[in-house]
């Protein structure tokens, strides 16, 4: 349910930036074409769609964790854990338990990942100890499908 709400309101943004860019092409000064801006949009919505939340921990592991870095790894596992819902709030000890039960495809659970995450804007920490995906956290998924 969460991820077809997901997929409606980027759908709303997808038509929001397409009436923006429609505007904007409107004034002589304007020379950015509207499928150049779109792309970003659509691209951010196959990445959500190819990621099943619905998939247990192993199997989503395994589909899209190949050749990751660890900051990639992290937003990952943190995205399985809340279903992808960027409100959700996670202790880092329950992300640290689910990718330690995935050693073998992860690697070793390094504490850097989480700091290079937050450098990309893919996660956040709102408390010590506690993290929340940012909107772009998406990327992980599009860079790697």
């Amino acid at each position: 349910m969460k991820h077809e709400k997901l997929i409606a309101s980027l759908k709303q943004i997808e038509k929001l930036v397409a009436d923006c860019l429609e505007a904007a092409s409107e004034s002589p000064s304007s020379s950015v074409s509207k499928t150049a801006k779109a792309q970003p949009v659509a691209k951010v919505r196959s990445a959500l769609e190819s990621a099943n939340f619905t998939l247990p921990f192993r199997p989503f592991i395994k589909k899209h964790a190949r050749g990751m870095s660890g900051r990639e790894k992290f937003t990952l596992v943190l995205a399985h854990i809340t279903k992808g819902n960027v409100k959700a709030e996670t202790k880092l000890e329950t992300i640290t338990k689910a990718w330690n039960s995935m050693k073998g495809t992860l690697g070793d659970f390094n504490l850097a990942h989480t700091t290079r995450a937050k450098d990309k804007g893919w996660v956040d920490s709102p408390k010590t100890g506690v993290y929340v995906l940012l909107p772009g956290w998406t990327e992980i998924l599009s860079d790697n499908a």
